[in-house]
This record gives C-alpha cells, structure tokens and sequence, in this order.
C-alpha cells in the first residue's frame, strides 16, 4: 500500500508541474469476467512544453453506488482525482 501512495504522490508533484490546464478524457469497458471498468487519462503540457497523456486511474465500477455509476457523478470522480 506505501509503494501506491508513493506512486500516487509522485503523479500529483508531476501533474502539479504541468505549464497548461490538465483535461481529462473516460474510457468505459467490460472485462472478460464481466467487471465494469473506468479508466481515466490526464492530458497537459509538462514542464518541458511536451504533449502528456498520464493513465491516472483505473476504478471498478461496481464497487461504486448505483446512482454514481449511472451517471458518473462529477464529485465521486473529483475524489479520485484529488
């Protein structure tokens, strides 16, 4: 669990240095055992005025309450991304 809060950390310092807005773009499947996945990717410009996509989290839908995975609720979704 420490190695996940290092890595956790390490991407918040690296996004924090990101020289523009950090958008985000959703990818919604199914895996082969039929778990609901969300994938969400950071898109900025870093330090170095280079393009980055950052795959910043991948979250089983079914562990959320159904209203959230309906409608991928913007404060559910904030919480991971804070």
């Amino acid at each position: 669990m420490d190695a996940f809060k290092d890595k956790r950390e390490d991407l918040k310092k690296y996004l924090a240095r990101s020289q523009s807005m950090i958008h985000f773009s959703f990818d919604l499947w199914t895996s082969p055992n039929h778990l609901a996945l969300l994938g969400i990717v950071a898109h900025f410009v870093d330090e170095y005025g280079q393009n980055q996509s950052v795959s910043a989290f991948m979250l089983s839908l079914s562990s959320m309450p159904l209203t959230f995975r309906t409608s991928l609720h913007p404060l559910y979704l904030l919480h991971f991304v804070q």
